[in-house]
């Protein structure tokens, strides 16, 4: 029986996140029959190397920097590894949300008004007159709301940019969106394509916004799935998860963050590689739709040899 390894851990600050998913994933996998590896490239870096060119295929379970970046899908790439998700070029978009916003703002997607603040720059005070208050100061390439600060004062606007400047010199300060928080996952079904999961809606119970304790601490959050809505707006949230999965043109699996306010839904970002720990948000939108965790690994690996031909050396890694 040929190996599945599963890469977990890495250098980000979403270390202890990703360890998680490893490790449900691996019991999940196991379940169905499976044999299984979990490496964690940051201390095993040697033995991916040496184990991943022979295994069935490698599935990345790696969030934030050296995870959902492009970097870890290049590395796949050169070592000819089938691994499913999206590949090198649309990676690095989708991690940058400066780069990912104009993606969907040229395909009509509308996101929140925002400044971007670039290494050596200083905030434009006309344009943070036009946003208004409040504002969320986040680093444009880090991920679970690390150094993400809910701006309501103009005194707290420095030390909001210091704690994103911490894990990154580009800073997106976005109009802070009030309204109800909700998330879209899709995954490419057999015999059905690309399909949107149920729609989850995400109620943190003491946190301003849904940051790191809100996301990752056990009852911190009310997450509903299905999420309340009329049949018209769950229509409309599962299609714009679709469409912003293909405007950044991703690969077998995503789930985006919108907000719903009134009528209208902004997109806030995509995530090419979903958490997988028990409190996280993908499996339970595959479980209401009838997935188990383990047919959710299964068919990605099953993705991930469909797509190995144009994933070799000497193709590009594109998706």
């Amino acid at each position: 029986m040929e190996t599945i390894i599963l890469l977990a851990g890495g250098w980000s600050g979403e270390r202890e996140v990703s360890l998680n998913s490893g490790g449900q994933c691996a019991e999940a996998l196991e379940g169905t029959g499976a044999e299984v590896l979990v490496l964690d490239p940051a201390r095993e870096l040697d033995r991916l190397f040496e184990l991943a060119p022979r295994a069935k295929a490698v599935v990345p379970l790696l969030h934030g920097t050296f995870g959902e970046d492009g970097r870890i899908q290049g590395l796949l790439d050169c070592l000819g590894v089938p691994y499913p998700g999206t590949g090198v070029a649309q990676s690095v978009i989708s991690m940058n949300k400066v780069l990912a916003k104009e993606v969907f703002r040229r395909a009509g997607i509308k996101v929140a008004p925002d400044l971007v603040i670039r290494p050596g720059s200083e905030p434009d005070p006309e344009r943070l007159a036009e946003l208004g208050l409040p504002v969320v100061v986040k680093p444009a390439r880090e991920g679970s709301s690390l150094g993400t600060t809910v701006v309501d004062r103009p005194e707290d606007l420095e030390p909001a940019l210091e704690a994103a400047k911490r894990y990154d010199e580009l800073v997106l300060v976005e109009k802070g969106l009030i309204g109800r928080e909700l998330t879209a996952a899709v995954l490419d079904l057999d015999g059905q394509g690309l399909t949107a999961l149920p729609v989850i809606e995400i109620r943190p119970r003491a946190a301003r916004f849904f940051d790191y304790r809100a996301k990752y601490t056990f009852g911190a959050t009310e997450e509903i799935c299905p999420a309340p809505l009329e049949p018209e707006m769950t229509a409309r949230v599962q299609a714009l998860g679709l469409a912003a999965h293909r405007a950044l043109e991703l690969t077998h699996w995503s789930r985006t963050d919108l907000f719903l306010v009134g009528d209208e839904l902004f997109v806030l970002e995509s995530n090419t590689i979903p958490g997988m720990a028990e409190t996280s948000l993908f499996p339970q939108a595959a479980a209401a739709a009838g997935m188990e965790l383990g047919a959710v690994l299964n068919r990605l690996v099953e993705l991930a040899l469909r797509d190995r031909p144009r994933r070799q050396p000497g193709r590009s890694s594109g998706n």
